[in-house]
């Protein structure tokens, strides 16, 4: 499995600390150091390799292949550089499962999409998987961030602006509800209303948006702009 750890927002970092190239070289060889060090730790069996301002770590899939166990050593090597006295915080991406050699730039580069991905939208201290990206994996080829941006703006401001000016809670009932694939008992359990409340709100989202939610490619757009603006929202 490959993993790809970056710092975040390490131009920004740099710029802010006024760094010098010596200072710059020396954070990346420290953290290369705490990235081999948290990796030696569970994977006796490893290669890290350092890329421009990446680290590159190389372990064995485990035998059932599974994927938590890439997951709890992306996790495992975020923290370890949380705690360092380093000042610094990083996001590591895990690509796709390597069977062949053929198959680690495409890995790489996924994961390194995935990364730049979360930087797009003000992200950090993440741990993403390529392969669960699902939506996301789409959205990562998307270069016009601003596009994007402004159609979730166009979909969802209507919303918004009614939520804020009415304390109403419109936009979680629509995420829900979109989350429960339009399943109205089920949306109703997670927000713990009534459902004559839950169809009421509804007509109160397609009077606000415009928007018929019986139209499944109205609904597909609605949770696009959803995942958009899921991902706009900095920590």
């Amino acid at each position: 499995r490959l993993l790809v750890v970056d710092v975040d927002h390490f131009g920004r970092f740099i710029r802010e600390r006024r760094y010098e190239e010596g200072r710059v070289i020396a954070l990346k060889h420290q953290l290369f150091q705490v990235v081999t060090g948290a990796v030696r730790r569970g994977h006796p069996r490893h290669l890290v390799s350092a890329h421009s301002d990446s680290v590159i770590v190389l372990v064995p899939q485990s035998p059932d292949g599974k994927d938590p166990e890439a997951e709890e050593l992306a996790t495992r090597i975020r923290e370890a550089v949380a705690e360092s006295e380093l000042g610094i915080t990083v996001s590591v991406s895990i690509g796709r499962l390597c069977v062949k050699p053929d198959d680690f730039k495409p890995s790489f580069l996924e994961a390194q999409r995935a990364l730049d991905l979360m930087v797009r939208f003000g992200k950090r201290e993440q741990v993403i998987n390529y392969e669960r990206l699902g939506v996301y994996r789409l959205l990562a080829q998307v270069e016009d961030r601003a596009g994007l941006d402004a159609f979730a703006g166009r979909m969802l401001a209507p919303l918004v602006d009614y939520d804020r000016a009415r304390g109403t809670p419109l936009l979680k009932t629509l995420e829900v509800y979109l989350q429960r694939h339009g399943n109205l008992r089920q949306s109703s359990r997670d927000l713990h209303i009534h459902l004559n409340t839950l169809h009421y709100r509804l007509r109160r989202i397609s009077e606000v948006t415009g928007v018929d939610l019986k139209d499944a490619d109205a609904r597909l757009d609605l949770l696009l702009a959803l995942r958009v603006r899921a991902l706009a929202e900095t920590r």
